[in-house]
């Protein structure tokens, strides 16, 4: 396993739906990257690496202090049960995880201890407004523990990671038709440093089977270059800097509970293991080494943070389009949420 990490430069701004980019989003993104390396033709070779094992994560945020990095995980989705509280701390907690997308390693981590079953149920039994957990921008929970070298130079409630604009537009058709008007959402990642550092970065999970081939370390570093999102041609979501290490939590194998990292399409079979989720929509125009015609067909994903009680695979789906096929990434990547021993490590 491999993390990647992408730093993106100060004041940079991303045209995104949403601060986490979905899996099959990041697959495109790469699969680009390499076209444009080495020509439509090599699009097989590509594909190839995935036929032989390489799983890929969403891209997530993450905050670097230091020397200390606390990374972000998608919020899994629990059913929330209090134990031993107040009302009035239900609702303040339920209120509060409503409102919240990630939680950081370390949360995730005190998160195992607090997963109950009930009634063939599993409910998250964490209480929010413990002292030791802190919200960031509402969105963003963490341990008080995990932000110790910030407090020197923020107050961690007023921490802001990111910011969201929307601004109104005028779409001009691509290929003929009709104008029409439509709003595009600005994520722009504050100028913050702490120790020098830039505080705000993103990151994502390579799950590598096979032995590297030489292509695909240049592939992984044309995708930092290019970016990702709208109107990377005026400077927008590219990234300056990218690193990687390698990284293993141990093989799911005795989990009782997984964590989704990426946006699936799960097999049939897999269905009745899905035990709670999230459903996201993937449309939208066919990009493959530049803009085309065709539109993708409208597919439903189990959004990752989906809770599973067995380990899935996913799948990848080949659509026809009136050039050629284009592929839908969907495979699953996942993180062993609580094992019978409970020994696992993000």
């Amino acid at each position: 396993m491999k993390r990647i990490k992408l730093y993106p430069p100060p004041n940079n701004a991303f045209i995104l739906p949403d601060l986490l980019v979905s899996s099959s989003t990041l697959f495109g993104a790469l699969a680009n990257a390499h076209v444009l390396l080495y020509g439509s033709d090599s699009f097989p070779d590509f594909y190839r690496y995935f036929e032989n094992g390489l799983r890929i994560s969403s891209l997530f945020p993450a905050l670097q202090i230091g020397e200390t990095e606390v990374f972000f995980f998608p919020k899994p989705y629990l059913l929330y049960k209090a134990e031993g509280t107040i009302s009035d701390d239900i609702g303040l907690n339920k209120k509060a995880l409503k409102k919240l997308h990630y939680f950081s390693r370390g949360l995730l981590e005190k998160l195992k201890q607090f997963i109950k079953m009930e009634d063939g149920f599993y409910y998250n039994t964490l209480d929010f407004k413990n002292d030791d957990i802190i919200l960031i921008g509402g969105k963003f929970a963490a341990l008080k523990s995990e932000l110790v070298g910030l407090e020197k130079e923020i107050d961690p409630e007023e921490l802001t990671l990111f910011s969201e604009a929307e601004f109104p537009h005028v779409g001009v058709p691509r290929f003929g038709g009709e104008s029409e008007p439509f709003s595009q959402v600005e994520i722009s990642l504050p100028q913050l440093t702490v120790a020098g550092n830039n505080v705000s970065l993103f990151y994502y999970y390579l799950e590598e089977n096979t032995p590297e081939e030489k292509k695909w370390p240049g592939v992984k570093q044309l995708f930092a270059e290019e970016g990702i999102g709208g109107k990377r041609s005026l400077g927008k979501g590219w990234f300056a800097g990218i690193s990687e290490e390698e990284f293993s939590w141990k093989e799911p194998g005795q989990a009782q509970l997984y964590l989704l990292l990426s946006d699936m399409i799960p097999k049939k079979e897999e269905l009745d293991h899905i035990l709670t989720y999230e459903f996201m929509r993937d449309d939208g125009f066919v990009t493959f080494g530049g803009a085309t015609p065709h539109r993708k067909g409208s597919l439903m994903l189990i959004k990752s943070g989906a809770i599973a009680d067995k380990p899935l695979q996913g799948r990848i789906i080949k659509e026809k389009i009136p050039s050629g096929f284009i592929f839908r990434y969907g495979k699953a990547l996942l993180f062993p949420l609580i094992g019978e021993k409970n020994g696992y490590t993000i």
